[in-house]
């Protein structure tokens, strides 16, 4: 039993990382959407929420779904701390759960009493991460107000932390809110009001914008809790075997009257017997080895993001901007220029072409998987 759990572990995160990159990560993956592959990944990514809007209303009505996706809309949309706090009572709830019918169970021959010095140190650093994603300076960029001129910012280096590409970033934009000059990456979020620098998205389960600053605590936050999700289903694991073997339940056999033969209870058995003598065990188990999935894909991907060195709010932006190229093509095209560019016009979009013909849009803040990532760790207008 102790091999198959290890081999379990092992090839569970890998395979959800994997799955992640492939159903979020579409620009790479590259999947015409009528093919079978491409039917899944927009079923996963886009679909699922739709069908299960379409039952929900069959079910419930389209009056209580509505009032429903009034209430999520309220706790995505507007800020409130409602998600966060809910998180706390999700995290240190079912902490005291686990201690309350796991504890009793470790130290056992399967489990050290390290275990429950691990789970302690897990939960607060999990919950250590959390506060300081909560509470950063996502990047604000704070400004001093110059009257009818544009104000001015308080820390001259957020101006110059990323050069314009001219893409998605020009100077001399003006943010309407803030009455300040644009730096690039950054994003006026409506939900917080402010200017944000390398502007990723409002995440509302922390009530808090994520950007420059605040990034590297963020997905610290993500798989500190993705891993105590797995640390947690490994724990419940083990501990159901003990059950199970405490129980003896490999000698229990069912006997069929009408032959007289007996056979090995099944696993059916087995779960009935655990959930009764496990109390919340395998409940827990089961539902952190489901959050576990989530939090994995949902870190692979920034992980991705951060490779990449784009962003959430970048990465919706750089369709839009291909499909400029593209109708600057068109228009090129049917111009007396053949199809060719002006190298020296600087209205003329940052393109080139691949093997295949199709647009490569370059992204000019990549520069190779260990500088972006540095990048994340040390942000530059800090330094």
């Amino acid at each position: 039993m102790g091999w198959i759990l290890y081999s379990v572990l092992v090839i569970y995160v890998p395979l959800v990382i994997w799955l992640a990159w492939w159903l979020l990560c579409s620009d790479s993956c590259q999947c015409k959407p009528n093919s079978t592959l491409g039917k899944i990944q927009y079923f996963f990514t886009t679909g699922l929420f739709s069908f299960i809007r379409k039952l929900a209303v069959k079910i419930l009505g389209k009056n209580a779904v509505d009032s429903i996706g009034s209430c999520v809309h309220y706790c995505i949309y507007k800020p409130n701390p409602i998600l966060a706090i809910l998180y706390s009572i999700l995290v240190l709830g079912g902490y005291l759960l686990f201690m309350r019918d796991a504890f009793p169970w470790i130290p056992s021959k399967y489990l050290g009493s390290q275990h429950r010095w691990f789970a302690h140190i897990g939960v607060g650093i999990t919950m250590y991460l959390f506060y300081l994603s909560c509470t950063m300076d996502a990047g604000i960029i704070h400004y001093v107000s110059k009257g009818k001129g544009k104000n001015e910012l308080v820390n001259p280096k957020q101006a110059n932390s990323f050069p314009m590409d001219n893409m998605l970033y020009s100077p001399g934009k003006i943010c309407k809110s803030c009455n300040i000059e644009k730096p690039a990456r950054s994003k006026h979020c409506a939900l917080c009001n402010k200017c944000i620098s390398r502007f990723d998205h409002h995440c509302p389960w922390i009530n808090n914008c994520i950007g420059e600053n605040n990034l590297r605590a963020f997905l610290g936050f993500v798989l500190t809790t993705a891993m105590l999700c797995t640390y947690c289903t490994w724990l419940c694991a083990w501990i159901s075997v003990d059950i199970l073997d405490t129980g003896k339940v490999d000698q229990y056999h069912y006997r069929d009257y009408a032959t007289g033969q007996t056979y090995p209870v099944d696993w059916l058995f087995k779960f009935q017997f655990l959930m009764i003598n496990g109390r919340l065990i395998v409940p827990l188990g089961i539902f952190t080895s489901i959050i576990g999935f989530v939090l994995y894909g949902f870190f692979s991907y920034h992980a991705y993001l951060v490779y990449k060195n784009t962003t959430t709010n970048e990465r919706f932006k750089w369709p839009n901007y291909a499909y400029d190229v593209r109708e600057y093509i068109k228009r090129l095209e049917g111009s007396n220029l053949g199809g060719s560019k002006k190298e020296d016009d600087p209205n003329i979009p940052k393109y080139r072409l691949d093997k295949k013909g199709q647009i490569v849009v370059k992204n000019i803040y990549n520069r190779g998987a260990l500088k972006n990532f540095a990048e994340v760790l040390f942000p530059p207008s800090n330094q």
